[in-house]
């Protein structure tokens, strides 16, 4: 098969590049033969439900992504490596958290965290009718 390539994914969030381990390729026994690229759109809450699935059900400490590269690791890490059945699962858990508990607080540093790092460039359902005239 031609030139062996890296072990490392990586994947490009609004021009900066996340190289990360999958569990695709953790502890295989060969070597990749190749890359395969996709692009993956994903909505703000998608996003949200990456994070929320790798702090509440993962057990990473929100201290841990205080650092943009963490964060965007830890979210395409999460996108490749888990179902998306379980993100999807994760963002309705965070949009059912309730202010005033320990999950509401998780929940809104959550949101926070990923308006900051990600920005209002990530499609939100919200801009999305904004944009499409519905609602007005």
């Amino acid at each position: 098969m031609g030139t062996r390539t890296s072990q490392l994914a990586t994947a490009t969030i609004d021009g900066h590049d996340t190289e990360f381990p999958t569990a695709l390729r953790d502890g295989a026994d060969n070597t990749a033969d190749l890359r395969l690229t996709f692009t993956v759109p994903v909505s703000l809450r998608e996003i949200e439900g990456a994070l929320w699935f790798s702090v509440w059900t993962g057990g990473v400490a929100l201290a841990d992504l205080a650092n943009p590269a963490d964060a965007r690791f830890l979210v395409v890490s999460a996108l490749l490596d888990e179902a998306s059945v379980d993100i999807a699962a994760a963002a309705d858990e965070l949009s059912q958290a309730r202010r005033g508990t320990h999950r509401g607080e998780v929940a809104d540093r959550i949101r926070q965290l990923a308006a900051d790092v990600f920005g209002p460039t990530v499609p939100t359902p919200r801009r999305a009718r904004a944009r499409a005239g519905v609602g007005r």
